[in-house]
């Protein structure tokens, strides 16, 4: 008789929504976001698709929810289509609008699209609004952090004494600004970046982030991120 042992995965954390994010969208006007990726999009001819505006609050209603995926979006989507129109997903068709879930290539072009820059621009915009309108109060807040995977494909002769780091192929293809750190949750060491949140503890939405390498730790960003946070009053 032979005993096998079988590990059990770590349960993903549940992120609380403590401000539901049907009323989020319903209340939070997002036509900022189009002037800011597609100002011509009026005067130019042709067809245009999705509005910007869609497309990005789809792809924070992902975050919200805690999707690990764009295809767990779209199905998310398909299973509740009153998303679609909360989040004014539709585009024309044969000369008619109509409400559509977007495929994988839309969300992935659009976020090529918005470069570093533009989304610096909407997130400062997005917040300042909130402030505004009650929904994000700032005065509590807690900080938290993501892992983001980075290219990383080891040479198999790495540990050999003749092994040339500066002639290998495969060491000098990985992405050199990241860095190794452990991964509590996925309980190994993971070659990659770190986005560092500040949450506000009241609505549960980010008021100011940064992305740093993985092994950056969380103290050491705490302060710059508070210090942004008081510049907004």
């Amino acid at each position: 008789m032979h005993c096998y042992s079988v590990r059990q995965e770590k349960p993903k954390p549940v992120r609380e929504e403590l401000y539901p994010s049907k009323l989020l969208f319903q209340n939070t006007d997002f036509s900022f976001i189009d002037r800011i990726v597609d100002p011509d999009r009026e005067s130019r001819r042709g067809p245009k698709g999705y509005l910007p505006s869609s497309i990005f609050m789809a792809l924070l209603l992902m975050y919200l929810r805690s999707m690990e995926s764009i295809l767990e979006l779209m199905r998310f989507l398909r299973s509740d289509l009153q998303w679609l129109v909360i989040l004014n997903l539709k585009r024309c068709v044969d000369g008619k609008m109509q409400y559509m879930i977007p495929d994988n290539s839309t969300f992935s072009k659009f976020a090529s699209r918005l470069g570093r820059e533009k989304v610096l621009e909407i997130f400062a915009h997005m917040v300042i609004e909130l402030m505004k309108l009650g929904i994000i109060k700032g005065d509590k807040v807690s900080l938290d952090c993501s892992i983001i995977w980075a290219w990383f494909k080891d040479c198999r002769y790495a540990n050999s004494p003749e092994h040339n780091n500066r002639k290998c192929k495969k060491h000098r293809s990985r992405d050199k600004d990241a860095s190794w750190t452990w991964d509590s949750h996925r309980e190994q060491y993971v070659y990659g970046y770190k986005v560092h949140i500040m949450i506000d503890s009241a609505s549960g939405l980010p008021v100011m982030l940064t992305v740093t390498k993985a092994g950056y730790g969380e103290n050491r960003t705490a302060h710059g991120l508070l210090r942004c946070l008081s510049g907004l009053g």
